[in-house]
C-alpha cells in the first residue's frame, strides 16, 4: 500500500509516527469505527437522530456503507494511521457517474433499517442540499473526514486534506476539490488549507457550507 503522507516530527510520543495511506477492503470496519467516534457530537449526527440516544452506533452502518461504494468504484478512501491503528479517515468521490452493485444496495438497505425512518429522511434531505451547493465544475468531491478523539490537533485532518488535493491534482477530470460542513469552528480550519467557502444553505435546524479549493 503506497504511503502517501508521512509525519515524524508531529508525532504522538517519541516513539510513535503517523502516515497516511489509501484504505484496502480489509478495513473497512475499523475506518467506519473511527468515524463513529468522530462524529459522535457533530451537528448532522445531532439533526438525524434528534431525541435518541444511540444515533452514533446507528450511523455507523452508513458509514460502512459510504466507504464501501467508494472502495467498489476505486475511489480514494484514504486513512490516518498510527503505526497500524486507523486514526483518521477521509471518504471521497472521484468525478463521474456512479454506479451500484448488488452488494452495495443490500447494505444501503441495511443502513436505512439501522438508521431508522426519521434519519434517513433526514440524511437524504441534507445529502439534497449538498448537492445543491457544489459548484458545477468537475471536482473531487471530500465526502466525509474524521479523525478519532485523542489523535485530533496531531495535523492528521490536514494531512488528509492535502493528500485530497494531491487526488485531484492527479486526476485529469478534476479541477479542484469540494466538501460541506456543519460546523462553524471548521470553516478558519479548511480555509487555512486553501479552501474558501462557496455556498451556505440551511438544513431545517442547522446549516450547511460548502467549501472549494480549484487548481490553479
Amino acid at each position: 500500500m503506497k504511503t502517501i503522507i508521512e509525519n515524524r516530527s508531529n508525532s504522538i510520543s517519541n516513539t510513535q509516527a503517523w502516515k497516511v495511506d489509501r484504505l484496502d477492503g480489509k478495513d473497512i470496519a475499523l475506518a467506519a469505527d473511527v468515524l463513529r467516534d468522530a462524529f459522535a457530537n457533530y451537528p448532522v449526527t445531532h439533526y438525524m437522530f434528534e431525541g435518541l440516544d444511540d444515533g452514533p452506533d446507528r450511523f455507523r452502518v452508513m458509514f460502512e456503507y459510504l466507504i464501501k461504494a467508494r472502495i467498489v468504484r476505486d475511489w480514494p478512501v484514504l486513512v490516518a494511521r498510527v503505526n497500524e491503528e486507523i486514526a483518521g479517515v477521509a471518504v471521497i468521490s472521484e468525478p463521474g457517474e456512479e454506479f451500484s452493485t448488488p452488494e452495495l444496495d443490500q447494505l444501503w438497505d441495511e443502513a436505512c433499517v439501522a438508521m431508522g425512518e426519521q434519519a434517513t429522511e433526514r440524511f437524504l434531505k441534507y445529502a439534497d442540499v449538498c448537492d445543491e451547493t457544489v459548484p458545477s465544475w468537475p471536482h473531487h468531491y471530500l465526502g466525509i473526514l474524521g479523525v478519532k478523539p485523542g489523535y485530533q490537533g496531531l495535523g492528521m485532518g490536514a494531512a488528509l486534506v492535502e493528500a485530497t488535493k494531491r487526488e485531484a491534482l492527479s486526476h485529469s477530470g478534476s479541477e479542484g476539490v469540494c466538501l460541506n460542513t456543519e460546523a462553524v469552528e471548521n470553516l478558519a480550519f479548511y480555509e487555512g488549507r486553501g479552501l474558501a467557502v462557496f455556498e451556505s444553505c440551511p438544513v431545517d435546524s442547522i446549516r450547511t457550507w460548502s467549501m472549494v479549493w480549484r487548481a490553479s
